[in-house]
C-alpha cells in the first residue's frame, strides 16, 4: 500500500517536470517540441485523476495547436478544457454542499441537545440561524465563484491583447527594416548608375575626342607611321565597347528593346558567342528606371553565362504577359546545384528584382545548362 502511494507520488512529480519542461519550451516558441511532453504528462494525469494539471495541459495543448496552425486540435483541445473547468468547478461546488451538510448535521446535533434542555424559545432560534448561515454561505459561494471565472477571463483576454500587439509591433519593426534596406540599395543603384553615366560621358567627350583627333592627324601622315593606325583604331573601338558597357545611349534614346538588340550584336562579337533573341516587336512603355534595371539584369546575366558556364549558346527571351513581365536568360553550359550556392549568389540581380517587386527563379542541374527567370508585375503603374 504506501510503495503504491510512493509510486503515484513519483508520477505526480514526472508529470509536474514534463509540464514545466513545456511550458518553458513554449515561452521560447517551440511548440512542436513541447507537444510531445504535454502527451506524456497528460495520460499521467488522466491515470492518477490529477484534475486541476489536467486542466492546465489541456489549455497549454490547445495554445500549442493553434500558434502551429492546427485548428481542429486546438478546438478540440479547448473543448475539453471548458469541459474539465465546469467538471473542477461542480466539483468545488459539490464539495462546498458537502461541507455545508456536515455543517447543517452538526448544527442538528446541536439543536438536539439545546432542544432536550429548552424544547420552546431556542428550538426555534437554533432552527432560524441554521437556515440563515446556510443561504448566506450558498450566496456567497456562488458570487466567489462568478468573480473568479469573471476575473479568468479578464485576465485570458488581457494577455491575447498583449499577444496580438506584440506581433503587430514585431510585424511593423520587419516591414520598416525591408523598406529601409530597399531604399538603401535602390540607392546604390541609382549611384551607380550615375557613376556610369559620369564616367562614359568623360571617356566621350575627353578620351574619345581625342582618339579621333589623333586619327584624323595620322590619315594626314606619311605611310611611314600607318602600322599605328589599327592600333588606334582599336583603341577607339574599345573606347566606344567600354562607353556602351557604362551608359547604353541606345536604351536612354530608343529604349529597352533596341538596347537589347545592341547588347546582343555586340556580346555576340566580344565572346564570339552566338546569342538568340526572342523579344516583342513592339517597345514596350517601360519607366526608365525599370528599363536600365531589367536592361542591367540581361548584362549580368549573359556575362556570368559567358564567363563561367562554359556555354556554345545563350538565348534572350523577354516576353509581356496580361500582369507579368519575364525576361529569361538560358544557355547550354555546365550548369550547377541552385542548393549549393553561397548567399552572395546573384546577389544584385535578386537586389535589383526585388526593387521591382518582382520574382527571381533559377533552373540548374550540373551538365543541364542553366535557366534564369525574373518576373516583373505588367502592365507597370
Amino acid at each position: 500500500m504506501l510503495d503504491d502511494a510512493r509510486q503515484a507520488g513519483n508520477k505526480a512529480q514526472e508529470a509536474n517536470v514534463l509540464n514545466r519542461t513545456s511550458n518553458l519550451l513554449r515561452e521560447e516558441g517551440k511548440f512542436e517540441q513541447a507537444m510531445p511532453l504535454l502527451q506524456q504528462a497528460l495520460s499521467i494525469t488522466q491515470a492518477l485523476d490529477l484534475n486541476d494539471l489536467t486542466f492546465n495541459i489541456y489549455k497549454s495543448l490547445h495554445h500549442c495547436y493553434l500558434q502551429t496552425n492546427q485548428l481542429q486540435k486546438a478546438y478540440e483541445y479547448n473543448l475539453r478544457a471548458g469541459e474539465m473547468d465546469d467538471y473542477l468547478l461542480n466539483e468545488q461546488r459539490m464539495n462546498a454542499f458537502d461541507e455545508l451538510e456536515v455543517k447543517y448535521q452538526t448544527a442538528e446535533k446541536e439543536k438536539q441537545l439545546v432542544l432536550a434542555e429548552n424544547e420552546s424559545l431556542l428550538k426555534s432560534r437554533e432552527l432560524l440561524k441554521s437556515r440563515w448561515a446556510i443561504a448566506l454561505l450558498v450566496i456567497a459561494l456562488l458570487i466567489a465563484a462568478l468573480l473568479t471565472r469573471h476575473f479568468q477571463q479578464k485576465k485570458k483576454f488581457a494577455q491575447l491583447i498583449a499577444i496580438h500587439n506584440q506581433v503587430r509591433h514585431e510585424q511593423e519593426l520587419k516591414q520598416l527594416q525591408q523598406e529601409q534596406e530597399s531604399a538603401a540599395v535602390k540607392s546604390l543603384f541609382i549611384g551607380q548608375e550615375q557613376e556610369r553615366r559620369r564616367i562614359a560621358n568623360e571617356l566621350h567627350d575627353s578620351l574619345g575626342g581625342l582618339l579621333y583627333s589623333m586619327q584624323l592627324q595620322l590619315s594626314k601622315t606619311p605611310n611611314s607611321v600607318a602600322a599605328l593606325r589599327p592600333i588606334l583604331e582599336n583603341a577607339i573601338a574599345e573606347n566606344r565597347r567600354i562607353s556602351q558597357n557604362l551608359l547604353p545611349a541606345t536604351l536612354a534614346r530608343l529604349g529597352l528593346l533596341p538596347a537589347l538588340r545592341e547588347w546582343a550584336e555586340q556580346f555576340e562579337k566580344t565572346y564570339t558567342l552566338p546569342v538568340h533573341l526572342d523579344l516583342p516587336e513592339n517597345d514596350l512603355p517601360l519607366p526608365d528606371e525599370i528599363a536600365t534595371s531589367l536592361f542591367r539584369i540581361a548584362q549580368e546575366l549573359m556575362n556570368n553565362a559567358a564567363k563561367h558556364a562554359g556555354a556554345s549558346r545563350i538565348a534572350l527571351h523577354l516576353h509581356p504577359g496580361d500582369e507579368t513581365l519575364s525576361l529569361l536568360v538560358e544557355d547550354n553550359g555546365a550548369g550547377f546545384d541552385p542548393g549549393q550556392q553561397t548567399a552572395g549568389f546573384l546577389k544584385t540581380v535578386n537586389s535589383r528584382t526585388q526593387l521591382l517587386k518582382g520574382k527571381l527563379h533559377v533552373d540548374s542541374q550540373p551538365e543541364r545548362g542553366t535557366t534564369v527567370i525574373v518576373e516583373i508585375p505588367f502592365p507597370v503603374g
